[in-house]
């Protein structure tokens, strides 16, 4: 029994894993609807895998790193490698006219791999930080990963066209310092709140029920749109409870 108990976090760390490679090969075909849907479903997997391993107290360090080894593949090598394809296409639409000409131009795709390898440094900070118990340190790669893999979602249809209305988007200007910016967040030593539950008292989770009310309200409003301006909400939330505490 002991040994089935255990076995049950670790099979929702390989379903995480499996839709992460998944989410992969979507990227491969450039189509970052379904992507973005493996991404967010293993985001599903990933709460569950800790939720339990708490349940059922049967967390160890074999776990840990299982569930480490498959979001570095999920919430790192997949939303780069979307990135990556979403460059690419940028480059091939030549959506940035200024840079049409530049030598440089077809190694800016390369600039994707950043998420990839500052989530493995973010997980591997994580894995021997003992401030993280509760609360995170910098941005958690699930948030940097959904930010990223909506930002192709909401740019493309269901058909694989890209929507006039969000081109804006997929601007390098504006994705190559969102990159940056999100990089450097996630090693950044800015505290953030986790959305793990101990209880649902309203004295004890104000923050967590006001931020999910928020998002919920966003994506009545705006659909999937609600997912990358959610996790700069997150990011704001985060600073300003940090300085005035919500909790």
């Amino acid at each position: 029994m002991l040994k089935i108990k255990k076995a049950v976090p670790d099979f929702f760390s390989i379903a995480n894993l499996i839709m992460g490679c998944q989410a992969i090969v979507f990227a491969f075909d450039r189509n970052y609807h379904y992507a973005a849907l493996c991404i967010g479903l293993a985001a599903v997997f990933d709460f569950f895998d800790g939720f339990f391993a708490r349940l059922l107290k049967v967390g160890g360090e074999f776990g840990k790193q299982l569930d480490s080894l498959a979001d570095a593949v999920t919430f790192g090598l997949a939303p780069g490698m979307i990135m990556f394809q979403l460059f690419k296409e940028i480059i091939e639409m030549n959506t940035i006219s200024s840079l049409n000409k530049s030598p440089y131009l077809h190694f800016l795709p390369y600039i994707a791999w950043m998420i990839p390898v500052f989530s493995v440094i973010r997980l591997a900070k994580f894995n021997i930080d003992a401030r993280q118990t509760n609360n995170f340190i910098g941005l958690p790669t699930p948030a940097n990963a959904a930010f990223f893999a909506f930002i192709g979602f909401v740019c493309q249809n269901s058909y694989g066209v890209f929507k006039e209305n969000y081109l804006f988007l997929l601007d390098l200007k504006l994705l190559i310092p969102l990159i940056v910016f999100m990089c450097f967040l996630m090693v950044s030593e800015i505290p953030m709140f986790s959305l793990k539950f101990k209880n649902f008292s309203w004295s004890s989770n104000r923050l967590r029920f006001l931020f999910l009310a928020a998002v919920l309200g966003l994506f009545l409003l705006s659909g999937a749109f609600a997912i990358p301006i959610g996790v700069l909400l997150y990011v704001v939330a985060s600073v300003l409870n940090y300085f005035f505490n919500f909790n």
